[in-house]
């Protein structure tokens, strides 16, 4: 029996994955801006020009010492964001969405 053939079924990561934690980790920033910091991400390490946008600005944010969350990014997001996976909702759905993600980031999906 091969071992790295087991595996495998195990390490195929799919764009749901990597979509899920990109809103996480966004999530998580909104709750503790200090990650912004520590993360060590650029906006281009983002697939969704959504994510690429929200991070980005809060990193601008961030340098001019302004706190990180929904209401600070809204203005700087898309009159609509659309996706593929979630639909179009406005900004400020996505983002109080992303907000309440990351006060309970193991919670219900």
């Amino acid at each position: 029996m091969n071992a790295f053939a087991q595996r495998d079924a195990f390490d195929r990561i799919t764009e749901d994955d990597a979509f899920q934690a990109s809103e996480l980790l966004l999530a998580c920033i909104f709750n503790d801006n200090a990650l912004l910091d520590e993360c060590g991400l650029e906006p281009e390490d983002f697939a969704e020009g959504v994510h690429q946008t929200a991070f980005r600005e809060a990193i601008d944010l961030r340098r001019n010492g302004q706190h990180v969350n929904s209401v600070s990014l809204k203005p700087f997001m898309p009159k609509l964001v659309k996706s593929e996976r979630c639909g179009d909702v406005t900004p400020a759905k996505y983002l109080s969405n992303l907000m309440i993600l990351g006060a309970d980031p193991m919670g219900p999906p």
